[in-house]
């Protein structure tokens, strides 16, 4: 569905709030096999009590 809503110009891209580091490569891999619009940005969560998912969980994602 984001991919449609990109080629027909009603949105520039599209992003995920909260999904695992998992979910986002399978997310990523899934598009780029079937030649759809991928997410361009991740919302998580993070603060000073919820650090862990992004500093630890998510850093292999921002090596790549």
């Amino acid at each position: 569905a984001m991919h449609d809503l990109i080629t027909q110009g009603k949105v520039l891209y599209w992003g995920t709030s909260e999904w695992s580091a998992s979910g986002l490569n399978e997310a990523c891999a899934l598009c780029a096999r079937h030649g759809f619009h991928a997410p361009t940005m991740e919302q998580p969560q993070y603060n000073l009590f919820h650090r862990q998912r992004v500093e630890q969980e998510k850093t292999l994602l921002y090596a790549a």
